[in-house]
């Protein structure tokens, strides 16, 4: 269910946000969260904040994967190299979109040959989506 934004208290139970209180979530991420890689295999990371995906890039998603109904987003890093439209993303905080059942296990269909949305990849679209913009990665945001 949608939570609808306004100007009075959070509500959890009533699916209610303050507006200030959503600003303070993604402000306390982007001015008090830092990611520190614990392994050895990357030096840094970069905390992205935000991305755009097109809604027909999320049905088409669904239209490649007949008996889903639900979207699985997994929090994750671009591997590195991850170079698209002359812009490199590796080491980036992003998502990656999953089709999945709405079964007892909630299945994610992920095995080979099944398809996933991954911000930054293969995203390109039609010139006349995006209004003056590059058309070719109009999901990667900051």
């Amino acid at each position: 269910m949608p939570v609808k934004i306004t100007s009075s208290s959070t509500n959890n139970a009533l699916g209610e946000i303050k507006q200030s209180d959503l600003t303070k979530m993604k402000n306390d991420f982007i001015n008090e969260t830092t990611l520190n890689p614990a392994g050895s295999t990357r030096t840094n990371v970069v905390k992205s904040h935000y991305c755009f995906l097109y809604k027909e890039q999320i049905d088409d998603l669904f239209n490649l994967t007949p008996g889903a109904t639900i979207l699985k987003i997994n929090f994750a890093l671009h591997l590195n190299p991850t170079d698209e439209c002359g812009t490199s993303y590796a080491d980036n905080l992003t998502v990656i979109l999953e089709a999945a059942e709405d079964d007892a296990v909630r299945t994610s269909h992920t095995s080979i040959n099944e398809h996933v949305l991954i911000p930054a990849y293969a995203n390109r679209t039609s010139p006349l989506k995006i209004n003056a913009g590059n058309p070719c990665c109009p999901s990667q945001g900051g």
